[in-house]
């Protein structure tokens, strides 16, 4: 059972003005005065220049919106459970209702404040931006070995385990761990894996770290990629965990979709965090509690990007270069789902004796 004004007082309280106006002028001043830094266009060259110009305005708003819709509505779900113990929403709450429709009800409204703000910033941001231009999606993992030197002038064979790819696609490829100079020649040549005709090259130099891309044509599954540096006497590292497909994508504007997507999952998991937390601890205790738990899934690495928030910095660094980040994946949802439920199920427990508290 859904208690709609449980549901709505939530959403009212969480969509307050005082704070609304503050973020909304935080989020116009971003996208009055971020800027593509000029090595950035220069970097992008003339053809991506007006997507990274594009990626400077999303990136820059988005942080702002990653910042604090997460943290404004776990504070809100922070403050929710000690308002009812001190008799804040009897009411609202009929005496017969179970506890878990209790929790439920005002984490909708939390959730749906978080749908609100997150649609608010992406009207803002494409409003702003005003053209849409075709881009590129983030795909898969483009290997599943984990990579190898390139030395001697010897050419090192990857396989491309993508599957087959439209025409339009990109390989990036990430290297590191250059030495023998300051900068190191890369040559990658991308063979049909039937044939051995060549789909696609390119060569570029590198330095101590960096990253080369190929555009690429109709690729079929299997694909062949030779890897061998330009001087002999080079050497450098291929990080293959690191190389992506980028896919096409027939408009930019698809990434403040994918960060709305994003970022409203991981807001309906803080506030669950959050419910169960100020369920079973102080106010403060809970507080550290919820920020320690963010800090960690802001940091966690790519084996546990399943957490909610742990795709979000890779999510705002793919924006700066106007492309799509990928919408969360099978793996974050999983994750996303259980941290909600055990959040509610522990925070309905804290309740069972509530009415009787004083």
């Amino acid at each position: 059972m859904i208690l709609r004004g449980l549901a709505r007082l939530a959403l009212m309280r969480a969509l307050r003005p005082a704070p609304c106006l503050l973020g909304a002028a935080l989020l116009a001043w971003a996208l009055a005065t971020s800027r593509a830094s000029s090595a950035a266009l220069l970097v992008a060259g003339a053809e991506q220049a007006p997507l990274w110009e594009h990626g400077a305005l999303r990136a820059a708003a988005w942080t702002i919106a990653a910042l604090l819709v997460p943290a404004w509505l776990g504070l809100q779900a922070l403050q929710t459970l000690p308002g009812w113990r001190r008799r804040d929403v009897d009411w609202l709450a009929p005496r017969g209702a179970n506890p878990a429709a209790l929790v439920l009800s005002s984490w909708l409204g939390l959730c749906f404040a978080a749908l609100c703000l997150c649609g608010a910033t992406a009207v803002a941001v494409e409003a702003c931006t005003s053209s849409s231009r075709p881009s590129w999606i983030e795909g898969p993992r483009a290997f599943e070995g984990a990579g190898g030197w390139l030395e001697e002038g010897a050419a090192r064979e990857e396989i491309l385990a993508a599957g087959a790819l439209p025409a339009g696609s990109r390989l990036r490829l990430a290297f590191g761990f250059g030495s023998g100079g300051p900068e190191v020649g890369v040559r990658a040549v991308l063979v049909d894996p039937g044939s051995g005709a060549e789909l696609a090259r390119a060569e570029d130099t590198v330095g101590t770290r960096g990253t080369l891309e190929l555009p690429l044509p109709e690729c079929p599954a299997g694909a062949r990629l030779r890897l061998s540096t330009v001087d002999p006497e080079l050497r450098i590292y291929h990080q293959a965990p690191q190389g992506r497909v980028w896919l096409p994508a027939r408009h930019e504007s698809l990434a403040s979709l994918a960060l709305l997507a994003r970022l409203a999952l991981d807001a309906g998991a803080c506030c669950a965090l959050a419910l169960a937390l100020s369920g079973w601890l102080s106010g403060a205790t809970a507080l550290l509690g919820l920020a320690a738990l963010v800090l960690l899934a802001l940091g966690s690495d790519l084996e546990t990007n399943w957490l909610p928030l742990g795709g979000l910095a890779r999510a705002l660094a793919v924006l700066q270069e106007g492309r799509v980040p990928a919408p969360p994946s099978l793996a974050e949802l999983a994750g996303a789902l259980c941290v909600c439920a055990a959040g509610l199920l522990l925070a309905a427990a804290s309740l069972r004796r509530w009415r009787r508290e004083r």
